[in-house]
């Protein structure tokens, strides 16, 4: 079974959201990134075992489905 992190980061904290279903997880993920409190937004599905997370050239270790950054947008 596939599963699906959704990663939300602002500036009071960040957020984890785990998923079973692709189809909930991209929607979640949209609103994630439409909600004006997150600055950024992974959606990825990492394998069990493998470490990954946020490093000085961002997000590795998983495949990674979707991100968004808040300051690509500017």
């Amino acid at each position: 079974m596939n599963m699906y992190l959704l990663i939300s980061c602002s500036e009071d904290g960040d957020s984890y959201n785990l998923f079973d279903n692709l189809d909930q997880a991209k929607e979640s993920f949209k609103e994630a990134k439409d909600s004006k409190w997150n600055q950024m937004v992974v959606l990825c599905s990492p394998k069990p075992g493998d470490s990954f997370g946020f490093g000085s050239h961002g997000f590795y270790g998983c495949e990674v489905i979707e991100e968004w950054d808040s300051w690509e947008d500017e």
